[in-house]
């Protein structure tokens, strides 16, 4: 039996694979445009983590667009529909609102489920 070296095979990081980075999202410059927006404090606004990113992917669906501009145009008038005229802190009633909004879709989407079948 001969002793053959141990050959180590490098394996290539696939995308798919990759364990994303929770941190990251702090580091994503749209991130500051809505902590900026809301008038949230930089060292609160891990607190508002999960509310950011819902109402973001909310602006960016509604919009279709990923431009940040588009995306705060989006909330902005959505604000004003909600009765917020200034960058006051807005972002549970926000928050609140496109939740139920998801909800209210989703309901719709059971409700033609049942009728059809």
């Amino acid at each position: 039996m001969t002793d053959k070296p141990e050959v180590e095979l490098e394996v290539e990081s696939s995308p798919e694979l990759a364990v994303p980075d929770p941190d990251a999202w702090k580091f994503d410059p749209n991130y500051s445009r809505l902590i900026t927006h809301f008038a949230i404090d930089s060292g609160e606004s891990h607190l508002y983590q999960e509310k950011l990113q819902t109402i973001l992917g909310w602006a960016q669906d509604t919009t279709k667009s990923s431009d940040i501009i588009d995306n705060l145009t989006e909330i902005k008038a959505l604000q004003r529909s909600l009765g917020y005229g200034s960058l006051e802190k807005s972002i549970n009633e926000v928050y609140r609102w496109i939740v139920l909004d998801k909800q209210e879709k989703q309901i719709k989407k059971e409700k033609e489920l049942i009728q059809h079948s």
